[in-house]
């Protein structure tokens, strides 16, 4: 299991500069929110699931010096939908869900975060509107497709996922390396304007992942 070297104090420090007190406060109340979201949570690796959450944040800020305050505030909270009742109960039907996370997320964030977490939030099988994975994914890639935003966070969340496949089984390795190509990239390499840059950048670290993983198979 990793060591853990970051903690609060040197990610907020990160932000110093960057970005007004009310903003800096904004991102400090998501931090939170999402370690306490998944203070139970532990990933495959052993270590807590919140290290995700933050290490993918540290890509957007660090690697891709993106300074955007509603990125990164949606990234820390991206998993929190699924893994928790924060934004609402996702075991009921969507439609229910998707109003409570809608208005929740806007009430403390605004519209644009409340768009990308409800964009990186995969339904449940709800047996009224999905009634089965492949439902659930096609519905949940196409939100992704629609949004750059939602795009720049996912492939940030892909990255990380795959630089921290040295725990997993062969299998799922492997099923990691084939879903990231065949469904993912298309998708990744669609982008387009402003955010295109980042995209461009994300896609060049997920290429070196994808090659260093089938390396070590």
């Amino acid at each position: 299991m990793k060591t853990i070297t970051e903690n609060r104090q040197r990610f907020l420090d990160r932000l110093a500069g960057h970005f007004s007190i009310e903003d800096m406060r904004l991102i400090e109340y998501a931090y939170d929110l999402s370690k306490e979201a998944h203070r139970t949570h532990v990933r495959d690796s052993g270590e807590r699931y919140f290290e995700h959450p933050r290490e993918g944040a540290l890509i957007i800020i660090d690697e891709l010096k993106l300074y955007d305050r509603d990125l990164i505030i949606a990234f820390l909270l991206h998993d929190t939908g699924e893994d928790s009742p924060i934004f609402g109960n996702r075991n009921v039907s969507y439609k229910l869900f998707r109003e409570t996370l809608l208005f929740r997320t806007k009430l403390l964030f605004g519209n644009r975060v409340a768009s990308i977490l409800l964009r990186l939030t995969k339904p449940s099988i709800d047996r009224v509107i999905f009634n089965s994975k492949d439902a659930v994914k096609r519905f949940y890639l196409s939100g992704i497709r629609k949004s750059a935003d939602a795009i720049i966070g996912k492939m940030v969340d892909r990255l990380h996922n795959l630089r921290t496949l040295s725990e997993c089984s062969k299998d799922k390795v492997l099923s990691q390396i084939k879903e990231t190509e065949e469904v993912y990239i298309p998708i990744f390499s669609s982008v387009t304007g402003e955010k295109q840059k980042y995209a461009d950048m994300l896609l060049s670290k997920i290429f070196a992942e994808l090659q260093t993983l089938k390396a070590s198979l």
